[in-house]
């Protein structure tokens, strides 16, 4: 449970994309953010950002062996999280109007994927 709270509360230091909507200056602005990436805090580790078609991707890593993957009541908690975060953290706010999807993906130590969270434009608006 500990573990999932830290997973939660790592919606709250998302490295965000500040810059306006256009596309090329997103993915100009995701490729600067990715020079200073890797970056850990604590026992998560924000790995890059990338922007497939429609939707910004962030990848973190959980350091620690996780307990057990979120059930589907925890991962219904995250995704409100994440959309709150989406709607009310300034640095998301420019790029609302765009109609991009955020996923938010954790894997673990090995690589493998553990846990996955996507907002859409219809979560967020």
């Amino acid at each position: 449970m500990k573990k999932q709270i830290l997973i939660l509360s790592f919606f709250s230091l998302i490295i965000t994309i500040s810059s306006c909507s256009d596309r090329s200056k997103i993915e100009k602005e995701i490729e600067a953010i990715n020079k200073d990436l890797p970056a850990q805090q604590g026992s998560m580790r924000a790995d890059k950002i990338e922007m497939v078609h429609d939707t910004i991707k962030y990848y973190y890593t959980i350091l620690t062996d996780a307990v057990e993957k979120p059930n589907d009541e925890n991962t219904k908690q995250a995704k409100m999280i994440a959309i709150a975060t989406v709607k009310t953290n300034p640095a998301f706010k420019k790029l609302l109007n765009d109609n991009l999807f955020f996923s938010f993906v954790y894997r673990q130590s090995d690589g493998s994927i553990f846990w996955q969270v996507q907002v859409s434009p219809e979560d967020y608006k």
